[in-house]
């Protein structure tokens, strides 16, 4: 009677771990609400809000963001930072990001290029990328954060 009991038993539990799915990587979806807020000590403000996808049937953790930010093509700004955000489960959620852009950090190039399209109506491309560390059942995942959105002078003027 003993082993049918145990080889019941391993039965179960092998069907029990062979029915559990491994988790899926979130993934970046958009950059919502990009604004150039203020400029305040010499720093210019970007804010928006980078929506991503859980597709997990369980909560995560947002643990940090490693991002680029390039206007032009040209190197504008650099963001890490820690962040400890829980994420719902099996669905869309926001991150807000905030980006200070010291116009020192920027190339003469930029800036005069810059300065010259927002007068002549020209677009300036802005890129954001980088990743979003996310921590599930202590599982990290690296999600790949990449987008580009041509930016006017109303998109200074927020």
């Amino acid at each position: 009677m003993k082993p049918i009991v145990q080889y019941l038993l391993f039965t179960l539990l092998l069907i029990q771990f062979t029915a559990c799915e491994a988790p899926k990587q979130p993934e970046f979806k958009e950059l919502t609400n990009v604004k150039f807020n203020s400029w305040t000590k010499g720093n210019l403000s970007l804010t928006a809000d980078a929506v991503l996808n859980n597709p997990n049937p369980y909560n995560m953790k947002l643990t940090s963001t490693d991002l680029n930010l390039l206007l032009d093509g040209k190197k504008a700004a650099h963001v890490q930072q820690t962040i400890d955000m829980q994420v719902p489960a099996a669905q869309n959620f926001k991150l807000p990001i905030n980006i200070n852009i010291n116009p020192q950090d920027l190339s003469p190039d930029l800036l005069l290029g810059g300065a010259l399209s927002v007068f002549g109506n020209k677009k300036i491309q802005m890129r954001l990328n980088g990743t979003v560390t996310a921590r599930l059942l202590e599982i990290d995942f690296k999600i790949p954060v990449d987008y580009t959105q041509d930016l006017s002078l109303k998109d200074f003027r927020r």
